[in-house]
């Protein structure tokens, strides 16, 4: 019973619409999961893009979430 109620809580914030995960972020905005092939291109335009560069993980991480993924 311990275990089901575990499971319950961490699942939570984490929504499936139309087979597409999603995390609710904390001001409950839905972020959408990428998927690997899907992530490579983020992340290709977070580089090439107009404001491109090289960023840290943490600033990374940040400008995907601000791009409604995670």
């Amino acid at each position: 019973m311990r275990q089901k109620r575990a499971l319950r809580l961490k699942a939570l914030p984490y929504q499936l619409v139309h087979e597409v995960l999603y995390r609710k972020h904390s001001n409950i905005i839905l972020l959408r999961f990428l998927k690997a092939h899907d992530s490579e291109k983020v992340l290709h335009d977070l580089h090439e893009g107009l404001a491109g560069g090289h960023f840290t993980g943490n600033t990374i991480a940040h400008k995907v979430m601000q791009a409604g993924s995670y």
